[in-house]
């Protein structure tokens, strides 16, 4: 079921599943800090109301570099309020370009108090497999 779309993010909430996914796309090369901050802050809201036990965050067409500031703001007020529910794995799809796995990486390590499982991956396929076990 499609939660929200917009030239930036979509996610998608999969009930069988307890799959909450979002998809970065390549238009966020220009996206300013407040609207990562807001659609950050979307998720926690899907989170809060759906519940899920996998997350994906899929970056692989994301152009957005998460800056220092931002990673910090990201395991502060996003990351370790969306995954003190019932999240129990994270897995995100890594950008192709290396710059953005970096600053994607960093904003998860920021999390210091993180009790869920994170793993990175290169597809889509492979997440899935991880998370679901299918």
């Amino acid at each position: 079921m499609e939660l929200y779309n917009d030239k930036f993010i979509k996610y998608i909430y999969e009930k069988e599943n307890s799959l909450l996914e979002f998809y970065w796309s390549n238009e966020t090369k220009d996206m300013p800090d407040e609207k990562y901050k807001d659609l950050m802050l979307k998720g926690i809201e899907f989170v809060k109301l759906y519940n899920p036990k996998y997350v994906i965050n899929n970056s692989k067409k994301k152009t957005y570099v998460t800056t220092v500031e931002m990673q910090k703001w990201a395991a502060e007020n996003a990351l370790s309020k969306m995954f003190k529910n019932e999240v129990v794995k994270f897995a995100i799809v890594e950008s192709e370009d290396v710059l953005i796995q970096l600053s994607t990486e960093q904003a998860v390590e920021e999390d210091e108090d993180k009790k869920y499982g994170v793993m990175f991956f290169d597809s889509e396929e492979k997440a899935r497999k991880w998370l679901l076990g299918k």
